[in-house]
């Protein structure tokens, strides 16, 4: 875990409500971005802050923050017992406007798999530590965050999310739409920041390869964190994307096969 460099993760989003960051996102286009949809409350009203390596002294001079228009959950989401299709997209009022802190990254093919093993990164600004009862400091760090993980077996990520009940011990969890990893030396982001990008780099381009779902605790460092295969769920987002496109969104970065567009500062 260490504080990240400007300009490295251009993508990372604060999704933000009253200007209290709730959740991680990603910048896909000008008015468009990913995040987990149980981050998302309908009864409430979001702001997107992108640009800004600090949650509480924004710059002026790089962060843009822009109010949601519209928000729209994946179908088959759903919440209860199991957590499944955790995806959902956010169309921002108004295009942002790119600039050397602010792009979008790359989407997978939807054949596109992760090998087990293959080295990625986390964003955000989840917690790094447990959180002490009574403690009153600020509940995430300011400073974005960054660290190294690797993508695990998902038959062995699986064994660490059943539960008690005898009618869900032969669930299985962690399946076709989910990426688990894990950090070396236990080192990964804990509770705090689901839809967190996760992202990996192929031929010289990052691609988004998952955002954070099922966030593991700190108490348990060994349990692989979850997240949602982007691969699996890149025809829903760009079908939905492009039925809803105005002339300001711009489409060049889509992959169109197995291979990945350059991504270009």
């Amino acid at each position: 875990m260490q504080d990240s460099m400007e300009y490295k993760w251009p993508w990372q989003v604060s999704l933000q409500q009253n200007q209290h960051h709730v959740c991680g996102g990603v910048l896909l286009a000008k008015e468009w971005v990913v995040t987990a949809a149980s981050c998302i409350d309908s009864d409430l009203e979001y702001s997107v802050m992108m640009g800004g390596m600090n949650l509480y002294s924004n710059n002026s001079n790089t962060s843009q923050v822009i109010p949601v228009l519209d928000i729209l959950l994946h179908p088959k989401y759903r919440s209860w017992i199991l957590i499944s299709s955790d995806i959902a997209l956010l169309r921002l009022s108004i295009p942002v406007t790119f600039t050397r802190s602010i792009q979008p990254v790359c989407l997978p093919t939807p054949l596109y798999e992760l090998k087990i093993g293959t080295q990625c990164w986390v964003t955000g600004w989840g917690e790094m530590r447990k959180r002490v009862k009574g403690d009153k400091g600020q509940p995430l760090p300011s400073q974005f965050q960054e660290t190294k993980v690797f993508i695990v077996d998902p038959h062995k990520c699986d064994q660490f999310y059943h539960i008690i009940p005898p009618f869900l011990r032969y669930m299985t969890f962690a399946k076709g739409s989910v990426v688990c990893a894990t950090g070396q030396k236990n080192e990964t982001l804990c509770q705090g920041d689901p839809g967190a990008p996760l992202v990996c780099e192929a031929e010289k381009t990052w691609m988004l390869a998952g955002v954070m779902s099922w966030v593991k605790t700190c108490t348990q460092p060994e349990v692989p964190s979850v997240y949602i295969s982007i691969s699996k769920f890149s025809k829903w987002i760009t079908r939905h994307m492009r039925s809803s496109a105005s002339p300001l969104l711009d489409f060049s970065w889509i992959t169109l096969h197995l291979g990945l567009l350059p991504y270009l500062f």
